[in-house]
């Protein structure tokens, strides 16, 4: 048995551990790649591997740098303004549509620090706690989905942060419905009495952040019975919403 083969078996493995698949067999094959029994029940598995190209990983680390430039920059700024205690934590809109430019980066650090002349935020600043939240939609700003302002009498700095795990491990739907398409042409479905398709997220600097609820939410177009999303990093099984063609 190849290296391949024998790691695939590792996922698969890992898999059905993960989504708690009593299976009393697991039978290497072809077309689709594993045959497993479970209740007597024959279920054919195919098995693949969600690995964009590397410049998805360059872009995400590109954004995750100039986010981490701009809240250091940030820092500095209010510094200059206030000497109040604010914690800013922002949410980076999700997917990554493209590196941030230096002009881009100038308005976003702009764009946080108009928050503080709000009228929401300026009757409060001299409050020993508050917190208010701004949600933005894609047509106010592409890149900021959430901004969240805070003052507690805990903290001893100006603060800023990123949740970056609404972003960096985002996998687009259409990248998923092109798998679903292109696995079926090389499964033979009459040689079982069900078909499953298994997408494993591998351990990549993509997946550090994995967000995949709102990829379960849409519905794909599949002749498999079931297809699932197994995240080797966080061993997390994610099933999918699939419609009959």
């Amino acid at each position: 048995m190849d290296k391949q083969k024998q790691t695939e078996i590792a996922d698969l493995k890992a898999f059905l551990t993960s989504a708690k698949i009593n299976f009393q067999d697991l039978i290497p094959d072809e077309k689709p790649d594993f045959s497993i029994i479970v209740d007597k029940n024959k279920i054919g598995i195919e098995l693949t591997e969600y690995d964009p190209s590397d410049k998805y990983s360059q872009d995400i680390r590109s954004v995750l740098n100039t986010y981490e430039s701009i809240k250091v920059e940030l820092v500095s700024e209010l510094q200059k303004i206030t000497t109040e205690n604010i914690t800013f934590n922002f949410s980076i809109r999700k997917p990554i549509i493209k590196r941030i430019k230096k002009a881009q980066k100038d308005a976003i650090i702009s764009f946080f620090l108009e928050h503080l002349n709000l009228p929401d935020i300026k009757s409060v600043l001299s409050d020993d706690v508050f917190h208010k939240e701004f949600i933005y939609e894609p047509d106010q700003n592409e890149f900021i989905e959430i901004v969240r302002i805070s003052k507690s009498q805990k903290n001893n700095s100006i603060y800023a942060s990123i949740n970056d795990m609404y972003w960096s491990g985002h996998i687009p739907e259409s990248k998923i419905q092109l798998i679903i398409d292109k696995k079926e042409k090389l499964v033979d479905f009459k040689k079982n009495e069900q078909n499953w398709l298994l997408i494993i997220l591998p351990e990549k600097e993509y997946s550090d952040g994995a967000f995949l609820s709102e990829t379960v939410e849409n519905q794909f177009f599949s002749r498999f019975n079931k297809t699932f999303i197994y995240t080797k990093l966080q061993r997390e099984v994610f099933e999918l919403k699939l419609a009959s063609r």
